[in-house]
């Protein structure tokens, strides 16, 4: 698997970001509060389940906007 996001979810951009965007490239949602840039750092099968472990290489708080009503 590819050490960023899927490729499934870079595809369906109709709610993604056309702005600013993680150095990943990865894509974040319009009027998002917060969000966090990943990579893949394990993967564990758990039966029909895969447990993604991501490191964080980047995040971003709207500090200010998780404060308005």
């Amino acid at each position: 698997m590819s050490p960023t996001s899927s490729p499934c979810v870079a595809q369906t951009n109709d709610k993604a970001s056309t702005g600013s965007s993680p150095p990943l490239g990865n894509p974040i949602i319009n009027d998002s509060l917060h969000w966090l840039d990943c990579t893949i750092h394990a993967e564990h099968p758990a039966g029909d389940h895969l447990i993604v472990i991501g490191e964080v290489m980047e995040l971003n708080l709207d500090v200010a906007g998780a404060a308005r009503p």
